[in-house]
């Protein structure tokens, strides 16, 4: 396979990742509260029987917030991860509108899904992921 061939697959291929994960992120979206605070619940009864388990501090931390928060901004930072190649494919001029456009989307759709509210600060984590991902991604882009 020649060098063009080959660039010209991992940029389909990373738009269509791109597609993929906001689409995933978008699914989570419109999960009710209900099903949304079950489905991370088991991943906070996780991390405390792991946290009991080592011996480390349980109280006083507010364990399903932050592992909903570190699940907003690993959702976005991986989808970044796919967004250097697809801006370039689709000749997307920049991230700016890309790093508000979704997160906004997304957080709008809670908005009128039942028990879930929509949130700026949920936005702002959201962003965060997204640049820090693209940021990283470019990087590595670069050196290869």
């Amino acid at each position: 396979m020649t060098l063009h061939k080959r660039q010209t697959y991992s940029r389909y291929l990373s738009t269509y990742l791109s597609l993929f994960i906001i689409l995933v992120i978008f699914s989570f979206s419109l999960q009710s509260g209900d099903d949304s605070s079950l489905q991370s619940g088991w991943i906070v009864n996780l991390v405390f029987n792991l946290f009991t388990f080592l011996h480390l501090p349980t109280q006083g931390y507010p364990l399903a917030l932050i592992i909903r928060k570190v699940a907003h901004f690993s959702e976005y930072f991986v989808l970044g991860l796919t967004l250097p190649q697809t801006t370039k494919e689709l000749n997307f001029p920049s991230l700016k509108y890309l790093v508000f456009i979704i997160p906004l989307l997304d957080e709008s759709i809670q908005f009128f899904t039942p028990g879930r509210v929509m949130s700026i600060f949920d936005m702002g984590i959201d962003s965060l992921g997204l640049i820090v991902g693209y940021h990283l991604a470019s990087r590595i882009y670069k050196k290869t």
